[in-house]
């Protein structure tokens, strides 16, 4: 009997050995364990696992050969297993809309975010749903792409000014063109590659606007640029020659009040310089449709006066429409006309002009016309 109860001693006290070394190693894995899924770093995690492993490998081999440390071994091996996958999980590319599937497939849905502890996934069916889970995380970093894609989109172009520079101290003009189209046109087509992805439907409310928003842009300066060009063009033609104003009066009073219009429309820009904000100016499509149509006609209402003064003397077909106004505009400065002199009289370099006096002047106009008909001849 004595040598019973000796035997049950030493049991009992190499038990109370085994659990006191299992107990402290419980602890370590307990403190990993409760730890708020959220806060947890992946890689201190598994460097705490493989120290409870390691701790456990320095173990006497007497306390590895029971049960409950095999039990124990097992269970630090499947965590650090579990690991694996829930590294993947904490991926920045998981939004609220993957972790509400997540928690469904783990049936932990009952949980809030701020209440999930790692146990509670460590304690999931990971391996049986290992599967379902990958493929979220894959369609999770596809739509990650697109979403980056469309934060570009939208923190680009809310950003976006446009480049104003002054003219002739009376307004502001854009300037910066071909930037402005080649990111409208890069942004346009990426939206419209973006429907062929298979992770398109996430995001399709948000880039159909995108893409309406860019498209009006788009069509919008189109009109924009074209107006802009011919409005310096004809500003340049009607405040720059008296004689234009007076053989086309009409023209000149239709472009003053192009003028002003144009004029209002810029300040407006320059005091709200976003590029999407010229989208909310009032009917502003609508206004540049009708200053293009009406710098057509006052254009071609020009053209054809030009026309009839190449009609009235033919050498002026030898120089461009440009040119032909330079002459017009200036025909009171010779010297200002006889750098065109050239191209109507090929036999004719230069002219000596008398500027001396009335009658010096006079002569001198006489000298040009004479010489201008020999070299007609």
């Amino acid at each position: 009997l004595l040598c019973c109860c000796r035997l049950h001693c030493l049991h009992v006290a190499a038990a109370l050995s085994v659990w006191r070394s299992l107990g402290s190693i419980w602890g370590e894995m307990v403190e990993v364990r409760e730890r708020p899924w959220r806060s947890i770093v992946p890689r201190k995690v598994q460097r705490s696992f493989d120290a409870v492993l390691k701790h456990m490998d320095s173990l006497s081999p007497k306390i590895q050969q029971y049960e409950a440390f095999q039990n124990m071994k097992e269970l630090s091996r499947k965590y650090k297993t579990s690991m694996l996958l829930l590294s993947e999980l904490r991926s920045d590319a998981l939004k609220d809309r993957h972790w509400r599937q997540v928690k469904k497939i783990l049936l932990l849905q009952h949980k809030t975010d701020n209440q999930l502890l790692l146990s509670d996934l460590l304690d999931a069916p990971l391996k049986s749903s290992d599967k379902v889970l990958k493929d979220i995380l894959l369609r999770a970093q596809g739509e990650m792409a697109l979403e980056q894609f469309m934060s570009d989109v939208r923190d680009g172009w809310n950003a976006m000014q446009l480049e104003l520079v002054d003219y002739q101290n009376k307004t502001s003009l854009i300037r910066g063109w071909d930037e402005l189209f080649t990111k409208l046109d890069d942004h346009l087509s990426s939206l419209n590659s973006m429907k062929q992805s298979p992770y398109f439907k996430v995001f399709e409310d948000d880039a159909k606007s995108w893409e309406e928003k860019l498209t009006k842009l788009r069509v919008l300066f189109d009109i924009w640029i074209d107006v802009q060009r011919r409005w310096v063009y004809l500003e340049g033609i009607f405040y720059g020659s008296a004689d234009i104003k007076q053989q086309l009066p009409n023209e000149f009073a239709r472009f003053k009040s192009i003028d002003q219009e144009f004029v209002q429309l810029m300040r407006n820009v320059r005091y709200k310089p976003n590029v999407l904000n010229v989208l909310s100016l009032t009917n502003v499509q609508r206004t540049l449709e009708r200053l293009s149509d009406l710098l057509d006609k006052i254009q071609r209402a020009l053209g054809a006066y030009l026309e009839r003064q190449r009609a009235g003397f033919p050498r002026f077909y030898f120089v461009g429409d440009e040119d032909l106004l330079e002459i017009i505009g200036n025909s009171k400065d010779p010297v200002q006309v006889q750098r065109h002199v050239g191209k109507m009289f090929a036999a004719i370099a230069t002219l000596d002009i008398d500027v001396g006096g009335a009658e010096g002047a006079a002569e001198g106009a006489e000298g040009q016309h004479a010489a201008g008909g020999a070299g007609g001849e």
